[in-house]
């Protein structure tokens, strides 16, 4: 049986409909049993024939996580911010042996569990979802067409993201610090757009101009491709482009107090928790990978979609329900999404994703 903790969150509840649209049997958790039941009568509603169990459980109880996961085939999580409160879980699980993803898009995070965990008994699997799994994908394929990589830049375009609570949440959190960066075979923190960096997209989308960051993707690709530099960019909107440097540096240590901190999530409450699918409906993306070799020789690949949000329910149940299946004979411990998915493009065209080498 699966476990989805944070279930009824804006992502949660993606993940949950996505996992009964395709008949899997799972159990949802959280804190809150009212909310729970609430979601669980939806769920039944929507989906007669899945069966759905409710469990109330405290990231806060070691001895409730325990017996959340325990009898668990797999666990995915898309309760954050992951790095105030998505420890406890990866450490119930690793400590179980039980699988475990997570919709984190949170760097720090996912840096600490590599750290942490890089054997167990079980494969750990974070940021299963939008934020990273294109951007390992395409990485791994492009890697594939070089054999020796020194160096993998990543470029996310964004058209129309309209963000929920909870990512604005965890990235005010993030940008109140640097953030880990990996260059020349070791890891460093860094502030964010401390580079900006010109692009060459395949047509429509052209030639951008991109901020480097601190993103998770590095984390996951430097476990499987042997490179000396990984390094994440984004694009921005113009003006954005042009501050985010002086932004970062002046915003990060007042971001960093607490008043600010407590005023802001005060703020972020009295927001949406989400987009509405119409406005989800009009995002779409692509991830550009560029790998470069020793020699100097380049590979390019191009990952592309829509909706993110419907796209990381889509890439995490997907993984959660492989992870399940075939968990047991999985490498444990911290692994990247393309280390668990098998063939990257068929694992992209299962989730709607199109993956491409370009030139």
């Amino acid at each position: 049986m699966i476990v989805l903790y944070g279930a009824t969150g804006f992502t949660g509840r993606l993940v949950a409909a996505e996992l009964a649209r395709i008949g899997e049997p799972f159990v949802i958790a959280g804190r809150s049993e009212a909310k729970l039941d609430g979601l669980a009568r939806e769920l039944a509603a929507a989906s007669p024939a899945v069966k759905t169990e409710v469990r109330v459980a405290s990231l806060h109880d070691p001895g409730a996580l325990e017996s959340l996961v325990g009898d668990a085939t797999a666990v995915t999580s898309a309760a954050g911010p992951f790095a105030r409160i998505g420890m406890p879980l990866v450490e119930a699980c690793h400590a179980l042996g039980v699988p475990y993803c997570d919709t984190t898009g949170e760097p720090e995070f996912m840096h600490e569990v590599r750290t942490r965990f890089p054997e167990g008994a079980a494969p750990i699997v974070p940021a299963a979802g939008f934020d990273y799994v294109p951007h390992d994908l395409g990485a791994a394929l492009a890697a594939r067409s070089l054999g020796a990589v020194e160096r993998i830049d990543t470029v996310l375009l964004v058209r129309h993201m309209a963000p929920t609570r909870g990512t604005m949440r965890s990235a005010l959190e993030a940008a109140a610090r640097p953030l880990p960066v990996f260059e020349g075979g070791v890891w460093t923190d860094e502030a964010v757009a401390v580079h900006t960096r010109t692009f060459s997209f395949p047509p429509p989308m052209g030639v951008v101009r991109a901020v480097s960051y601190g993103g998770g993707d590095a984390v996951q690709i430097a476990n499987h491709v042997p490179a000396s530099a990984i390094r994440t960019w984004a694009v921005l909107p113009g003006p954005l482009t042009r501050l985010a440097g002086p932004a970062s540096r002046i915003g990060g240590p007042v971001l960093g107090t607490g008043a600010v901190q407590r005023a802001l999530g005060g703020l972020l409450e009295r927001v949406p928790e989400g987009p509405r699918a119409d406005a989800r409906a009009r995002t779409s993306f692509g991830v550009l990978v560029e790998a470069t070799s020793p020699t100097g020789k380049t590979a390019r690949t191009l990952v592309a979609g829509t909706d993110i949000y419907a796209t990381t329910a889509i890439l995490n149940t997907r993984i959660v329900t492989r992870l399940a299946r075939d968990g047991a004979s999985l490498a444990g411990g911290f692994r990247a999404p393309s280390e668990v998915v098998g063939d990257p493009v068929v694992f992209a065209a299962e989730c709607g994703l199109e993956l491409e080498r370009v030139p």
